[in-house]
């Protein structure tokens, strides 16, 4: 389950702007430091935080997209983004849950989001938090 702390990062002032200027260009969805921002149009959610799952991806020699699409048919809390297989089979973006989690409530078909990403490179040095990732 996503921590408190995650959520803390919608009320801080350099993600609001972040995901201000991402609604201005028609980003629906940003992944940053781990965390996919992902923005709900259906009865004016807004912007959530979800988890993200690289799927292994890049650990089994795959390549993760850094722009593309995720489609989502359920609730879930977990973002995995789209990547190619070794092989160039093409794994499409998606939302699950957790394997201890249950299975995630299914969206109806007419609520299918399919919804734009794009990785942003955040600072070297700074996470979203301001931890120092070399201490």
């Amino acid at each position: 389950m996503l921590l408190p702390r995650a959520n803390q990062l919608l009320q801080l002032a350099s993600v609001k702007r972040m995901l201000a200027e991402a609604e201005q260009q028609g980003k629906k969805v940003v992944v940053a430091s781990g965390f996919v921002f992902w923005f709900e149009e259906n009865d004016n959610v807004g912007w959530i935080v979800k988890e993200v799952s690289y799927s292994g991806a890049e650990k089994y020699g795959n390549t993760l997209w850094k722009k593309g699409t995720i489609l989502s048919k359920n609730h879930g809390r977990i973002v995995v983004l789209p990547y190619e297989k070794e092989n160039g089979e093409f794994v499409q973006g998606h939302t699950k849950n957790a394997p201890h989690d249950g299975k995630a409530k299914p969206r109806h078909p007419k609520e299918f989001v399919e919804l734009p990403y794009e990785v942003l490179e955040d600072d070297l040095m700074i996470g979203l938090f301001g931890e120092l990732k070399y201490e």
